[in-house]
C-alpha cells in the first residue's frame, strides 16, 4: 500500500514522502486512500475474490450475483492512526441450491466490522490493563472492547485437545472480608507454562463436584498428580470422584507449599510473641530495641536467602530465646528434607519421622504433627512426582493484581475471562505480529 502526504511550512514546499506497508490482507486491492480530519486512514478497496463456498451444499460457487452494501472494517493502526477499510463484498449464487452467499475473507472477525489482526491488537493491549484504559487508547467504546473479550476468550475447556498430566486446586478471595471465594483449577503439567482450566464460584465440596464430575474418566485416570491444599472440601471431593483408594493415595498430593506455610505460621507465632515480650522488657533501651527491629522478613525466609546483615539480625533475636532458635532450625531442617531430590517416598517418610521425634516436644509443632499424620500418605506423594502448586500460588498473586486493576469484579464469569486472557493467552498474543 502506498500512502502519500505533502508537508508544507514557512512557505517551503517539501517533496511528497512515500512508503509502503503490507496489510497482510488477502482478496483486496487498494484503489485509494483518504485521510480524514482526525488523521485516520480510510482505504477504499476492491474485492478480488471470484468465488465462495455454498453455505448449504459446500461446493465452490463462481456465479456472480451483485454486491453487498459498503462495509467499513477497522484494521490495526498505522503510525498510531486508526485504519478503516471500505469495501463492497461480492455476492455469489449457487445454481444447484439457489442460495446466495456473500464473500467473507478469513481475516474478518465474526461481526464483520473488524479484522482479526485488529482484535488481536486490542487483546494484546488488554494484558496488564483495563477495558477502560484500552478504550481510551484505541478510540473504541468499552462495549466493543468487552465484546472482543467475550468473543475471543474461550472458557470451555476441551479435554480432548490437551494432554494434562497434573492439575492444581487452589482458592482465592474474590472480595476481601466478604467470605466470597473462588476455586482456581489449573493445568500444572509443564513448569513455567501454567494454564487456567476453569474458575469455580465457591470452595465447598458441592461447588467443585460438578467440575470434577465433568472430567472424563480416561483423563482422570491418566493424571500423575492432583495438587491441593489441606482444605476440608478438596480432599473429600476428590476421594468421592476418584472412588478408588489406591489410585487416590497415589495421585492426590498435599502441596509442599502448604505444608511449609503451616509450619511457618506456627514458628512465626512464637517470634511475634517473643518480640512483643521483648518490647516491654527492653522499653527505654533503644540500642537493644534497634537490634531486634526488622527481624520479620529474615525470620520468615530461609537461611541461605539472607545476606550478612539479615543473618546478624536473626542472631541478635536468638540471643534472647534459645527455644526460638531451635524452632527456626527445625523449620529449616524440614524444608531441607523437601528440597532433597534424592529422597523417595519411602526414604522421605523415614526422614520426616526422625524430624517428628525431635519436634514433638515443642508445643508449636503439636497441631502440625497431628495434621501431618492425618494426611501423611498424600503429603509424601510429593516425593514421587515432585509436583507442586507453587506456580499456582504465583498465579494467585497475578489474579489479585488483575482484581485490583479492575477495581474488583462482581461478575465471576468476567473475572474468569480476564484471568484466562492474561495467563493462558499471554504468550500467544505477545508473540503475535499484528
Amino acid at each position: 500500500m502506498g500512502l502519500i502526504k505533502r508537508q508544507e511550512g514557512l512557505g517551503v514546499k517539501r517533496k511528497a514522502t512515500k512508503f509502503q506497508i503490507d496489510l497482510n490482507l488477502s482478496n483486496i486491492k487498494i484503489k485509494r486512500c483518504v485521510v480524514d480530519e482526525a488523521g485516520s486512514y480510510h482505504l477504499h478497496v476492491a474485492c478480488t475474490a471470484t468465488s465462495s463456498d455454498c453455505t448449504q451444499c459446500g461446493q465452490k460457487i463462481t456465479c456472480s450475483h451483485g454486491q453487498c452494501q459498503e462495509s467499513i472494517i477497522e484494521h490495526v493502526p498505522i503510525l498510531e492512526k486508526r485504519v478503516f477499510i471500505h469495501v463492497n463484498w461480492p455476492r455469489f449464487i449457487c445454481k444447484d441450491c439457489g442460495v446466495t452467499v456473500s464473500f467473507r475473507p478469513d481475516w474478518l472477525n465474526k461481526t464483520g466490522a473488524m479484522s482479526l489482526a485488529c482484535e488481536n491488537a486490542v487483546l494484546k493491549n488488554l494484558i496488564n490493563s483495563t477495558i477502560k484504559d484500552v478504550s481510551e487508547k484505541t478510540g473504541l467504546t468499552e462495549e466493543i472492547v468487552e465484546g472482543i473479550v467475550n468473543r475471543r476468550v474461550e472458557t470451555n475447556y476441551d479435554w480432548s485437545q490437551v494432554s494434562v498430566k497434573a492439575i492444581g486446586l487452589d482458592e482465592i478471595a474474590l472480595r476481601k472480608g466478604h467470605q466470597q471465594y473462588l476455586t482456581i483449577i489449573t493445568d500444572i503439567s509443564v513448569l513455567g507454562a501454567i494454564q487456567i482450566i476453569t474458575v469455580i464460584d465457591g470452595r465447598k465440596k458441592e461447588d467443585i463436584m460438578p467440575f470434577l464430575q465433568s472430567i472424563p474418566s480416561e483423563v482422570l485416570l491418566n493424571l500423575e498428580s492432583i495438587c491441593v491444599d489441606m482444605s476440608s472440601s478438596y480432599v473429600p471431593a476428590l476421594k468421592e470422584r476418584i472412588n478408588n483408594d489406591n489410585f487416590f493415595n497415589q495421585v492426590v498430593t498435599i502441596d509442599r507449599f502448604h505444608v511449609a506455610k503451616l509450619v511457618g505460621k506456627k514458628v512465626d507465632k512464637e517470634r511475634i510473641n517473643l518480640v512483643k515480650k521483648l518490647k516491654k522488657e527492653l522499653e527505654g533501651d533503644q540500642e537493644s530495641l534497634e537490634k531486634i527491629k526488622g527481624t520479620m522478613w529474615p525470620f520468615r525466609h530461609h537461611a541461605h536467602d539472607l545476606n550478612e546483615d539479615q543473618s546478624q539480625k536473626l542472631q541478635e533475636l536468638f540471643k534472647h530465646s534459645a527455644p526460638l532458635k531451635e524452632l527456626y532450625d527445625l523449620r529449616e531442617s524440614l524444608y531441607t528434607i523437601f528440597e532433597n531430590e534424592t529422597l523417595t517416598k519411602e526414604t522421605a517418610k523415614i526422614e520426616i519421622d526422625a524430624w517428628i521425634e525431635k519436634s514433638n516436644k515443642h508445643e508449636s509443632f503439636v497441631s502440625f504433627i497431628k495434621t501431618y499424620r492425618n494426611f501423611e500418605d498424600i503429603i509424601l506423594n510429593y516425593f514421587t512426582h515432585r509436583r507442586s502448586s507453587g506456580p499456582v500460588e504465583g498465579i494467585n498473586n497475578k489474579l489479585k493484581v488483575i482484581k485490583r486493576r479492575g477495581y474488583g469484579f462482581r461478575n465471576v464469569f468476567n473475572f474468569m475471562k480476564r484471568m484466562i486472557l492474561d495467563i493462558n493467552y499471554r504468550s500467544q498474543l505477545l508473540g503475535l505480529a499484528t
